[in-house]
């Protein structure tokens, strides 16, 4: 899954993102850029319920499915 966070995220945004994905027991990786942050999740606890829960997330703006399981 990838998560594309606001252009003006904040760092507290970023890290409550984060914090959502530690407790399904999935794993981050943040790509920080210029303009915007994206986050990686992979594990094997990725489900829809995650997915829609990031979306409402502030600071978030998309989050992408890579796999089904």
């Amino acid at each position: 899954m990838i998560i594309t966070m606001e252009r003006l995220a904040t760092e507290e945004q970023i890290q409550a993102v984060v914090a959502h994905v530690a407790e399904t027991r999935n794993k981050t990786e943040l790509i920080r850029g210029v303009e915007r942050t994206v986050i990686g999740v992979v594990g094997d606890h990725i489900t829809e319920d995650l997915r829609s829960g990031l979306e409402g997330m502030v600071g978030v703006e998309a989050v992408v499915r890579i796999t089904k399981s």
